[in-house]
């Protein structure tokens, strides 16, 4: 019976039913009952369709060809599973041309086989997944899949495609229905529909977050269908369409939430129940077409719904438990509905709600039918399961068309998006290339020192395809101790990973090393290597001491300073007596602990090989500043003079490494209107120096036309911070001091017990500095001592920088702690905040971050600041205030604008959102987001910047993003850049940074990062922040330099300027090296600029080895969270930028 209701009924007749009968190509028999839905796609990409079916109680996954024969049986029994009821899901996910099978098990388990059936991997969620088949698409926008399906439990999980859990989502009550996809453009993510059994449809964002959720009441509300997702209208916007247990459909706005419409069919709805959408007639519209009935028994009836109201209904004989698939089976031009019922039949009704015919089964048929060309033929087949254990396919001879097909099967498509215009995923082309060396390598093992030691060794992927592998090394002692080392992460393909950990070696005999590396996905064991060494105690380090003996020895002769040779022979025999002392002690205790049987004292073995090893740290000391006295010019050497770069952190309680014949002269090379520097490190070589001072001679051109000022030539005394106990993801193995002071350089006492001193040398080259070749020297000199002189060589490139700064820097100076420290009654006077803004300006640091409305009383600072070089101005969005409270903000705003605009600040100025409010403060988006929209509506031509990574909840409030170096997702952020969006970058204690512990090469190497991004701005929360060194009366120097704020552990955080006697700044290394980085990101600026205006002028091969520094290698910057540590790489490429800057100013 068809029951017509408004424009088929007023159509007066409806054309008859066809005669046409489907013909059975072929069936095969599972074996077990189906309640999964087949899925059609090309697997191996021979150009036919395979059928992927879940034998549910079987727990199988088969693949059957073109012509029904059984290409693969994927078989899982867990023991808490008791089938594989949910539908599967395919897609190449690796980009290698071949399509994936994931699928989830009623005992929890998720698995990826692929497509020749073979597992990829799985994962076990300890939860019971019913009938909720996985999505699969590129869910975030990273460029790679993932995986979203709901469990019993309530919960949605989202994992990668190796498996591994990317976050899970909490609602109420069961997830039955699978959930569905809508495609943000605004950010190239997806928006995930799912249904909950307490009566939710939720709207989650790609990172599992809540967009907008509604809630139906029980009973009957509850065990939501799967939802749909597309254009039911018509008017180009998406709508979701759900339906409760008690078969109430309701469609949603899909972006808002907001109900459209509503309409109540006759009888439940399966847990399982699904909807199709199409567009009948080329309207635009898309029809609902769903079933009701139950998989229990009982009626069921077949509905195509426009508008909230029936355009017919259909007598399905028994339940439609799942869902029709829609297409035109037949050729005849009209669309066909098909549905499996429990009335043991395939039916087919026409667009008009006339069953055209129908197919039996021996038992009910309860999944969605598929429609494709299985064959290749050119005509539509038909596959359909049914509980009587067969898989069957029709065919009508209809011809096959693609876009004739609009919803061919269960959730639309072999991704189970739930989506009209499918959720199509493309993955890059997989990586042909392969990771050098085995995929698992040992680096060192042996010999074994005494005491710590660490063992490196490497690991690959070598498929095309991301995995989850873990590396497993243990490591056993003879007296059975075991060490055991997993790592377990996601590598991408061909990726290569570098591991260590220590292990302790103080008993004599056989040391065993096993490695594995296991994928686990599958549980194979990809590789296995073994390594033994046979330990004996201290041999290692007599054999290090007698080759250091050997070295010293040798270099003896060379010294032709007696008394500098005498100093180093008796810190040679100084060495040596302790040495024998330490050795002697250890080899006693490992006499006695192998004659004992039992109870060794493993605590004292410890004690004594840690002394040992004291021992051969200060031999290493001692070769150091013999090795640094050797290569220092000059007849009489109180102390040795080594030139390193700024890069290197030089500590005065270690050796120092760099001193070769290669570090001399000491070489600096610059552009106009940059500053650059050279380390001077002078090693004190035995004796105390007094009045230790450094001196920099006229700098002269080699033509003798041109000098450097010697006001453009600044010395700074390196000062050390004791750093509190730092508190940071990775470790720290240095504590105590470590140098981050650049104090003036007058003369200091430096004991013979220090390894070093080391002095900042900066040469600043103006706009009219000439360029070329400069030479001089540094003078080092200390009372009672023979000076020194290191030559000194000057390099001016050919162009220069502009004294405008392109990066847009804000590194907020606080005011208030300035007058905390000092204690000035009042604010603290303009003379004090201008030496200290000077210091910024001159660092390229934007020093006042914040405008208040109306101005207030910082307006001269900022006329100041921006006549010199600040190049940014905020103005804080305000607080959220109800709609009838706004009227006197507005009023503030246009007050402010009018002053900034009166000033000529425009170009300037940018709105500052409510801070970290994705990280900090979630709840509060939504009032962020309005405040937001409501400021821009009153000044409409401010960028609003927010301290957060691109976040779905803020897109369309937020014009600039500025994410954390160390947290953002690139392929995110490339897609909202190219949307128009903008880009700032800041950093707290994450690595890379600017913490005193972190390498010189980070604070650097931060700004090639904004350029390698397309950062147009770096933002730092504090130079000033002396919070807990303004507590008490004292002030430093007088009382220790408390190094951390508030948040002990990271050290350094909130200040780079230390404050000097009388309100002056003492300036920090850190901001040396931040003013470097700043003046790269403007050297890769100038090249790009001259790239453009030289247009098709550039020689190919020049353009080419442009574009390639421009582009930031990853040998430099593999990424933002790493980077290279090798100065030497960094010198290098700004060397190759300035060449190709002079290049093509040249002309060629």
């Amino acid at each position: 019976m068809v029951i017509l209701a408004g424009t088929f009924a007023a159509l007066g007749t409806v054309r008859p039913a066809r005669a046409l009968e489907p013909r059975l190509e072929w069936s095969f028999e599972t074996k077990g009952k189906i309640y999964a839905a087949p899925i059609l796609a090309d697997l191996d990409g021979d150009g036919t369709v395979e059928v992927v079916v879940c034998v549910s109680r079987e727990r199988r996954i088969i693949c059957l060809d073109k012509a029904g024969e059984l290409r693969w049986d994927y078989r899982i029994h867990d023991a808490g599973s008791d089938g594989i009821q949910a539908t599967p899901s395919v897609v190449d996910g690796d980009g290698d041309g071949f399509q994936e099978v994931f699928f989830v098990d009623t005992g929890g388990v998720v698995g990826c086989l692929d497509y020749r059936g073979d597992l990829v991997w799985r994962v076990f969620t300890g939860d019971q997944i019913d009938y909720s088949g996985p999505v699969v698409a590129d869910i975030n926008g990273d460029g790679r899949v993932e995986v979203v399906f709901g469990a019993d439990s309530g919960t949605l999980y989202c994992l990668d495609d190796t498996g591994t859990p990317r976050w899970r989502y909490q609602g109420q009550g069961q997830i039955r229905g699978i959930p569905a996809l809508a495609l943000d453009p605004s950010s190239g993510t997806h928006r995930i529909y799912v249904t909950f059994g307490g009566g939710v449809l939720a709207c989650l964002s790609s990172e599992g977050d809540v967009l907008w959720a509604h809630a139906e009441p029980r009973p009957r509300g509850e065990r939501w269908s799967s939802p749909a997702v597309g254009d039911v209208d018509g008017d180009g916007k998406l709508e979701v369409v759900a339906a409760t247990e008690d078969f109430t459909v309701i469609v949603h706005d899909a972006l808002s939430g907001q109900e459209r419409w509503r309409w109540k069919g006759a009888n439940a709805v399966d847990r399982t129940h699904s909807f199709a959408l199409a567009d009948f007639d080329q309207s635009g519209r898309l029809d609902i077409v769903c079933g009701d009935g139950s998989g229990l028994g009982g009626p069921g009836n077949v509905y195509r719904l426009r508008d909230g109201q029936p355009l017919w209904t259909a007598d399905a004989g028994g339940g439609v438990v799942q869902g029709p698939a829609v297409g035109d089976v037949d050729g005849d031009g009209q669309l066909e509905v098909l549905v499996c019922s429990r009335s043991q039949k395939l039916i087919c009704f026409a667009a008009d709600g006339r069953e055209e015919w129908s197919y039996p089964s021996q038992a009910g048929s309860l999944t969605t039918p598929a429609l494709g060309d299985i064959d290749g033929d050119g005509k539509v087949e038909i596959v359909f399961t049914s509980k009587d254990r067969y898989v069957r396919c029709l065919t009508l001879d209809g011809p096959y068309v693609a876009d004739r097909l609009p919803w061919p099967m269960l959730n639309h498509d072999a991704q189970l998006s739930g989506n009209a215009h499918g959720a199509r995923f493309n993955a890059p082309p997989a990586r042909s290339s392969v990771p050098a060396g085995p995929v698992l390598e040992l680096d060192c093992f042996g010999p074994l020192k005494t005491g710590a030691n660490i063992v490196r060794y490497s690991c690959a992927n070598a498929a095309h395809r991301p995995r989850h592998l873990e590396a497993v090394a243990v490591v056993c002692g003879p007296d059975g101790r075991r060490v055991t080392q997993t790592v377990s992460r996601r590598f991408d393909a061909h990726e290569r990973h570098q591991c260590q950990f220590d292990v302790e070696a103080l008993l004599p005999g056989q040391y065993t090393l096993a490695l594995r590396l296991v994928d686990i996905g599958t549980g194979c064991t990809l590789a296995e290597q073994r390594a033994t060494d046979d330990f004996v105690p201290l041999a290692w380090e007599r054999q290090y001491m007698k080759a250091w003996s050997a070295r010293f020895t040798q270099g003896d002769g060379a010294v032709a300073d007696s008394a500098l040779r005498n100093r180093g022979i008796e810190a040679y025999r100084m060495v040596q007596l302790d040495w024998r002392g330490a050795e002697a002690q250890l080899a006693a205790l490992v006499r006695g602990s192998a004659a004992k049987a039992t109870g060794t004292d493993l605590d004292e073995l410890r004690r004594a090989a840690a002394k040992v090893h004291q021992v051969l740290a200060q031999m290493a000391r001692v070769e150091a500043r013999w090795r640094a006295g050797l290569l220092t010019p000059g007849k009489r050497r109180d102390f040795a003079v080594v030139p390193t770069t700024t890069l290197i952190k030089v500590f005065r309680d270690e050796p120092l490494v760099t001193a070769d014949a290669a570090a001399f002269p000491a070489n600096i090379a610059l552009a106009g209107n940059e500053f650059e520097g050279v380390q001077i490190v002078v090693v004190p070589l035995w004796k105390d120096l007094k009045r230790l001072r450094v001196r920099v001679s006229e700098l002269q051109h080699t033509t003798g036309t041109a000098t450097i000022p010697p006001d453009d030539v600044v010395v700074h005394r390196v000062g050390y911070v004791e750093i509190g106990p730092p508190e940071y993801n990775h470790f720290i193995a240095k504590r105590g001091l470590y140098p981050d002071i650049a104090f003036p350089a007058e003369p200091v006492d430096v004991p013979a017990t220090w390894d070093a001193q080391p002095f900042l040398v900066t040469v600043r080259a103006r706009a009219e500095t000439p360029p070329g070749d400069y030479a001089g020297d540094v003078a080092v000199e200390a009372d009672g001592c023979e000076s020194i002189r290191v030559p000194l060589r000057l390099h001016v490139w050919d162009f220069d920088l502009p004294k405008e700064t392109r990066l847009k820097t804000s590194f907020w100076l606080n005011e208030g702690f300035l007058q905390r420290f000092y204690k000035y009654p009042g604010r603290t006077p303009f003379e004090v905040r201008k030496r200290f803004y000077d210091y910024q300006l001159d660092h390229r640091a934007g020093p006042l971050p914040t405008l208040p409305l109306g101005g207030g009383e910082v307006v001269e600072d900022f006329e100041y600041l921006l006549a010199n070089g600040q190049n940014n101005l905020f103005v804080s969005v305000p607080g959220y205030a109800d709609v009838a409270a706004r009227a006197p903000i507005a009023e503030q705003l246009r007050a402010t604008r009018d002053l900034v605009a009166g000033k000529g600040w425009q170009k300037d100025a940018l709105f500052y959102a409510r801070d970290e409010v994705a990280v900090m403060a979630r709840h509060e988006i939504p009032q962020v987001v309005e405040m937001n929209r409501w400021t821009r509506s009153i000044v409409p031509d401010w960028p609003i910047l927010e301290t957060s990574a691109p976040e779905q909840a803020l897109f369309g409030a937020v014009d600039i993003w500025c994410p954390t170096l160390d947290h953002f997702n690139e392929h995110v952020l490339a897609q909202r850049m190219a949307q128009g969006d903008r880009l700032w970058f800041y950093t707290v204690w994450g690595r890379p940074g600017i913490m005193i512990e972190f390498p010189a090469t980070d604070a650097r190497l931060m700004f090639w990062i904004c350029w390698k991004y397309g950062a147009e701005g770096f933002l730092y929360w504090g130079t000033t922040h002396w919070d807990l060194n303004t507590t008490t009366d004292a002030r430093w120097p007088d009382i220790a330099w408390i190094p951390y704020n508030r948040q002990p552990g990271h050290n350094g955080c909130g200040y780079l300027i230390y404050p000097g006697p009388n309100g002056t700044p003492i300036g920090s290394l850190r901001f040396e090296y931040i003013r470097d980085g700043i003046e790269d990101y403007e050297y890769l600026h100038l090249l790009r600029t001259r790239l453009t205006a030289a247009g098709d002028q550039v020689p190919a091969a020049l353009r080419s080895q442009a574009e390639a520094e421009l582009a930031i290698g990853p040998e430099l910057v593999a990424d933002a969270r790493h980077v290279t540590e090798d100065p030497q790489q960094i010198l290098a490429a700004r060397a190759r930028v300035a060449a190709l800057i002079e290049a093509l100013a040249a002309g060629h």
